[in-house]
């Protein structure tokens, strides 16, 4: 069995030390998706020794020449340009964010999956590093692939993502600087807070809230937006319902107030 690189028909480039020990090393020399170092399983490596063995020596697949196996009358391949330090140390500090990223998210019960996904890539890739098989096209297509990852997660997950910070401190009525109304409420089962939006209809001269649970909503409020009681009253007299309760307002002292006694309780002053 000849030893050396060797590319067979499906494009990839495989290093061969000898009998039973087959590396497909390097990514397809045409296609998309980058190909880590990947152990071949026995079936896969009889299949490649198989076509290396069949290798013509003028045209088709080609031996690419190496300084321990020169090829005789093989068409020689270039030379395999290995990853640069500035894509090594780029591609580190993505892998770095983009693990931190999805470990925030894992936390939420979201993309664990990918979050294992990753860090196996990331093992893979500190193995090419460290034995310095690591080449300029691979790294390359790595390196895109951890950047879109990033845009996506960032532009997926923004309220997700916004979990170191505070959020507000106790349940309540909160509104947003975008003009959005939240209840906030405690969680009965995590004791944890959680917020849902307040979608205000109106239809046929009556005004309803429709509480809607939007995930990690809550890290985009502060304490700072919470209600006041004045603000309470305004929206009641407005609307006719409780902002607090959700419920129509019919006491005259409640309607006149634009809040009921009970609620009022329930904002700062």
């Amino acid at each position: 069995m000849p030893t050396g690189r060797f590319v067979i028909e499906d494009g990839y480039i495989y290093e061969v030390a000898g009998p039973g020990d087959v590396d497909r090393t390097y990514k397809k020399l045409h296609g998309e998706m980058p190909g880590f170092h990947a152990l071949l399983k026995k079936a896969e490596t009889e299949r490649v020794e198989r076509a290396i063995a069949s290798l013509p020596t003028k045209g088709g697949p080609v031996m690419m020449d190496t300084p321990e196996t020169p090829s005789k009358g093989a068409k020689s391949m270039p030379p395999v340009k290995m990853a640069t330090h500035k894509q090594i140390n780029y591609a580190q500090v993505l892998l770095k964010k983009n693990l931190e990223t999805l470990a925030k998210l894992s936390k939420e019960g979201i993309a664990f999956t990918l979050l294992t996904k990753l860090t196996e890539t990331t093992e893979e890739f500190t193995e090419q590093v460290k034995a310095d098989k690591l080449d300029v096209k691979t790294a390359s297509a790595l390196i895109d692939q951890l950047v879109q990852m990033d845009r996506h997660l960032r532009d997926t997950f923004k309220d997700e993502l916004l979990i170191d910070r505070p959020g507000p401190s106790k349940e309540g009525v909160y509104k947003t600087p975008d003009g959005t109304m939240w209840k906030v409420k405690k969680s009965k089962t995590a004791e944890r807070l959680y917020a849902k939006r307040m979608n205000v209809k109106t239809r046929d001269g009556e005004t309803k809230i429709d509480y809607e649970y939007v995930p990690g909503a809550v890290y985009r409020i502060t304490d700072d937006d919470q209600m006041s009681l004045a603000d309470a009253k305004i929206f009641g007299a407005d609307h006719g319902v409780c902002c607090n309760c959700g419920r129509k307002l019919t006491n005259e002292v409640s309607v006149a107030e634009g809040i009921g006694p009970i609620c009022s309780g329930r904002f700062k002053s």
